[in-house]
Protein backbone atom coordinates (compact mmCIF):
# COMPACT_ATOMS: atom_id res chain seq x y z
CA UNK A 1 0.00 0.00 0.00
CA UNK A 2 1.58 3.29 -0.92
CA UNK A 3 2.35 5.46 1.44
CA UNK A 4 1.43 2.93 4.47
CA UNK A 5 3.97 4.10 6.75
CA UNK A 6 1.88 7.57 7.12
CA UNK A 7 -1.69 5.80 7.07
CA UNK A 8 -3.68 4.37 9.95
CA UNK A 9 -5.14 1.21 9.43
CA UNK A 10 -8.59 1.17 11.33
CA UNK A 11 -10.27 -2.87 10.19
CA UNK A 12 -8.99 -5.33 8.81
CA UNK A 13 -10.64 -8.63 7.76
CA UNK A 14 -10.28 -12.03 6.08
CA UNK A 15 -13.61 -13.14 3.76
CA UNK A 16 -14.33 -16.88 3.32
CA UNK A 17 -11.43 -17.46 0.46
CA UNK A 18 -8.90 -16.34 2.42
CA UNK A 19 -8.43 -13.03 0.80
CA UNK A 20 -7.35 -9.75 3.54
CA UNK A 21 -9.26 -6.80 3.75
CA UNK A 22 -7.76 -2.98 5.14
CA UNK A 23 -9.43 -0.34 5.58
CA UNK A 24 -7.17 3.19 5.70
CA UNK A 25 -8.37 5.86 7.66
CA UNK A 26 -8.36 8.85 4.72
CA UNK A 27 -7.81 6.73 2.12
CA UNK A 28 -9.69 4.21 1.29
CA UNK A 29 -10.49 -0.05 1.45
CA UNK A 30 -7.51 -2.18 -0.50
CA UNK A 31 -7.99 -5.97 -0.85
CA UNK A 32 -4.88 -8.49 -0.89
CA UNK A 33 -4.60 -10.13 -3.94
CA UNK A 34 -1.65 -12.27 -5.39
CA UNK A 35 0.70 -10.19 -2.93
CA UNK A 36 -0.56 -6.69 -4.55
CA UNK A 37 -2.85 -4.25 -2.77
CA UNK A 38 -5.46 -3.56 -5.02
CA UNK A 39 -7.47 -0.44 -3.85
CA UNK A 40 -11.37 -0.93 -3.63
CA UNK A 41 -12.55 2.47 -2.95
CA UNK A 42 -10.73 5.56 -2.33
CA UNK A 43 -11.96 8.14 0.60
CA UNK A 44 -12.13 11.72 0.21
CA UNK A 45 -9.27 13.18 1.92
CA UNK A 46 -11.00 15.48 3.85
CA UNK A 47 -14.30 13.03 4.50
CA UNK A 48 -13.86 12.52 8.48
CA UNK A 49 -16.88 10.41 8.66
CA UNK A 50 -14.64 7.31 6.63
CA UNK A 51 -13.08 5.94 9.56
CA UNK A 52 -13.58 2.29 8.81
CA UNK A 53 -13.83 0.38 12.26
CA UNK A 54 -15.39 -3.01 11.22
CA UNK A 55 -15.02 -4.38 7.72
CA UNK A 56 -17.89 -7.33 7.60
CA UNK A 57 -18.89 -9.52 4.48
CA UNK A 58 -22.39 -9.94 3.06
CA UNK A 59 -23.18 -13.83 3.40
CA UNK A 60 -24.65 -13.98 -0.15
CA UNK A 61 -22.73 -11.65 -2.21
CA UNK A 62 -19.33 -12.65 -2.01
CA UNK A 63 -18.48 -9.00 -3.85
CA UNK A 64 -20.29 -6.91 -1.48
CA UNK A 65 -19.14 -5.42 1.24
CA UNK A 66 -20.75 -3.45 5.10
CA UNK A 67 -18.25 -0.34 6.18
CA UNK A 68 -18.94 0.71 9.93
CA UNK A 69 -18.33 3.99 10.67
CA UNK A 70 -19.25 5.76 13.88
CA UNK A 71 -21.68 7.98 12.42
CA UNK A 72 -23.43 5.11 9.65
CA UNK A 73 -23.18 1.59 7.53
CA UNK A 74 -22.20 2.04 3.78
CA UNK A 75 -22.38 -1.02 1.33
CA UNK A 76 -19.02 -1.02 -1.35
CA UNK A 77 -19.99 -3.03 -3.93
CA UNK A 78 -17.85 -3.17 -7.46
CA UNK A 79 -16.27 0.05 -6.67
CA UNK A 80 -19.76 1.82 -5.71
CA UNK A 81 -20.28 3.21 -2.22
CA UNK A 82 -23.51 3.63 -0.60
CA UNK A 83 -24.99 4.20 2.72
CA UNK A 84 -27.13 1.13 4.04
CA UNK A 85 -30.46 1.54 4.88
CA UNK A 86 -30.12 5.49 5.19
CA UNK A 87 -33.74 6.07 6.22
CA UNK A 88 -33.60 3.25 8.70
CA UNK A 89 -30.21 4.63 10.19
CA UNK A 90 -31.19 7.85 10.54
CA UNK A 91 -32.94 6.58 13.46
CA UNK A 92 -30.30 4.41 15.05
CA UNK A 93 -28.76 6.41 17.81
CA UNK A 94 -24.90 7.00 17.75
CA UNK A 95 -22.48 6.12 18.67
CA UNK A 96 -22.11 3.40 16.81
CA UNK A 97 -19.88 0.35 17.66
CA UNK A 98 -19.78 -2.69 16.44
CA UNK A 99 -22.15 -5.03 13.51
CA UNK A 100 -22.73 -8.36 13.14
CA UNK A 101 -25.46 -10.59 10.94
CA UNK A 102 -27.36 -13.65 12.61
CA UNK A 103 -28.15 -16.72 11.01
CA UNK A 104 -30.84 -15.36 8.78
CA UNK A 105 -28.36 -12.98 7.16
CA UNK A 106 -30.26 -10.29 9.04
CA UNK A 107 -28.19 -7.01 10.60
CA UNK A 108 -27.53 -6.04 13.97
CA UNK A 109 -25.75 -3.32 15.07
CA UNK A 110 -24.24 -2.44 18.45
CA UNK A 111 -24.28 1.06 19.82
CA UNK A 112 -23.97 2.76 22.77
CA UNK A 113 -27.41 2.31 23.82
CA UNK A 114 -28.38 -1.38 23.35
CA UNK A 115 -28.60 -3.12 19.86
CA UNK A 116 -30.41 -2.98 16.70
CA UNK A 117 -31.47 -4.98 14.12
CA UNK A 118 -32.65 -4.05 10.73
CA UNK A 119 -35.11 -7.68 9.34
CA UNK A 120 -36.83 -7.35 6.20
CA UNK A 121 -36.47 -3.10 5.85
CA UNK A 122 -38.01 -2.88 9.23
CA UNK A 123 -35.38 -1.68 12.50
CA UNK A 124 -36.68 -3.11 15.95
CA UNK A 125 -34.44 -1.75 19.00
CA UNK A 126 -33.11 -4.12 22.01
CA UNK A 127 -32.96 -2.38 25.71
CA UNK A 128 -33.54 -3.37 28.97
CA UNK A 129 -37.47 -3.58 27.83
CA UNK A 130 -37.39 -6.63 25.60
CA UNK A 131 -34.47 -8.14 27.46
CA UNK A 132 -31.08 -7.00 26.57
CA UNK A 133 -29.49 -4.10 28.47
CA UNK A 134 -29.72 -0.08 27.66
CA UNK A 135 -25.78 -0.43 28.34
CA UNK A 136 -23.18 -0.33 25.06
CA UNK A 137 -22.88 -3.30 23.34
CA UNK A 138 -19.60 -3.49 21.58
CA UNK A 139 -19.32 -7.24 20.30
CA UNK A 140 -21.71 -9.17 18.39
CA UNK A 141 -21.20 -12.86 17.13
CA UNK A 142 -23.15 -15.76 15.42
CA UNK A 143 -21.89 -19.07 16.82
CA UNK A 144 -22.61 -22.65 14.73
CA UNK A 145 -26.09 -22.95 15.73
CA UNK A 146 -27.51 -19.56 14.17
CA UNK A 147 -27.16 -18.56 18.20
CA UNK A 148 -26.39 -14.95 18.57
CA UNK A 149 -24.11 -13.76 21.21
CA UNK A 150 -23.94 -10.01 22.24
CA UNK A 151 -21.24 -8.56 24.35
CA UNK A 152 -21.82 -5.35 26.40
CA UNK A 153 -20.08 -2.85 28.36
CA UNK A 154 -20.95 -3.64 31.78
CA UNK A 155 -24.36 -6.13 31.85
CA UNK A 156 -22.27 -9.60 31.04
CA UNK A 157 -23.26 -10.91 27.72
CA UNK A 158 -26.55 -12.48 26.16
CA UNK A 159 -27.53 -14.82 23.75
CA UNK A 160 -30.76 -14.47 21.63
CA UNK A 161 -32.34 -17.45 20.08
CA UNK A 162 -34.81 -15.59 18.33
CA UNK A 163 -38.04 -15.85 20.54
CA UNK A 164 -35.92 -15.34 23.93
CA UNK A 165 -32.82 -13.67 25.33
CA UNK A 166 -30.54 -15.26 27.77
CA UNK A 167 -28.00 -13.27 29.96
CA UNK A 168 -25.19 -13.98 31.50
CA UNK A 169 -23.61 -12.06 34.18
CA UNK A 170 -21.96 -12.05 37.89
CA UNK A 171 -23.97 -15.25 38.51
CA UNK A 172 -22.23 -17.12 35.98
CA UNK A 173 -19.34 -16.55 36.75
CA UNK A 174 -18.31 -13.43 35.13
CA UNK A 175 -15.81 -10.79 36.76
CA UNK A 176 -17.32 -7.65 38.17
CA UNK A 177 -16.94 -5.63 35.50
CA UNK A 178 -19.04 -7.34 33.12
CA UNK A 179 -17.33 -5.48 29.92
CA UNK A 180 -17.13 -7.90 27.31
CA UNK A 181 -15.00 -6.24 24.77
CA UNK A 182 -14.65 -9.05 22.20
CA UNK A 183 -16.47 -12.48 21.17
CA UNK A 184 -14.36 -15.18 19.19
CA UNK A 185 -14.76 -18.69 17.92
CA UNK A 186 -12.50 -21.20 19.44
CA UNK A 187 -13.86 -24.07 18.37
CA UNK A 188 -17.69 -25.33 17.23
CA UNK A 189 -19.04 -25.60 20.52
CA UNK A 190 -17.12 -23.22 22.55
CA UNK A 191 -15.85 -19.27 22.43
CA UNK A 192 -13.44 -16.49 23.86
CA UNK A 193 -14.10 -13.59 25.73
CA UNK A 194 -12.13 -11.00 26.05
CA UNK A 195 -13.04 -8.85 29.39
CA UNK A 196 -11.51 -5.60 30.58
CA UNK A 197 -10.17 -6.03 33.41
CA UNK A 198 -10.96 -9.78 33.58
CA UNK A 199 -8.67 -11.16 30.73
CA UNK A 200 -10.13 -13.98 28.65
CA UNK A 201 -12.74 -16.26 29.51
CA UNK A 202 -14.10 -19.83 27.63
CA UNK A 203 -17.87 -20.59 27.39
CA UNK A 204 -18.22 -24.06 26.37
CA UNK A 205 -21.92 -23.82 26.37
CA UNK A 206 -22.81 -24.61 30.08
CA UNK A 207 -19.99 -22.47 32.33
CA UNK A 208 -17.23 -19.89 31.86
CA UNK A 209 -13.68 -20.39 33.07
CA UNK A 210 -10.88 -18.46 33.62
CA UNK A 211 -8.06 -18.82 30.90
CA UNK A 212 -4.72 -17.99 32.58
CA UNK A 213 -2.80 -15.03 30.66
CA UNK A 214 1.10 -14.65 30.17
CA UNK A 215 2.78 -12.88 33.12
CA UNK A 216 -0.56 -14.08 35.50
CA UNK A 217 0.87 -15.30 38.69
CA UNK A 218 -0.23 -18.65 39.51
CA UNK A 219 -0.57 -20.18 43.00
CA UNK A 220 1.56 -22.73 44.41
CA UNK A 221 1.69 -24.65 47.19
Amino acid sequence: IANAADSLATSLAINKTGHLYAALYHDGVYRLENNQWVKLIAFAPTDKKMAVIKILFDSIDPDKLYLLTVSGIYTLKNGELKPYEPALMASVKPALLTMGTDGSGDMWIGTTSGAYRIKNHQLTHFGSGNGLTDNAISSIYNDADNNLWLGSQGSGFYKYEGDRVMVFDKSQGMPVSEIVTAIIKETDKQMLLGIDGGGLMRYNGKQLTPIQMPGQNTQTN
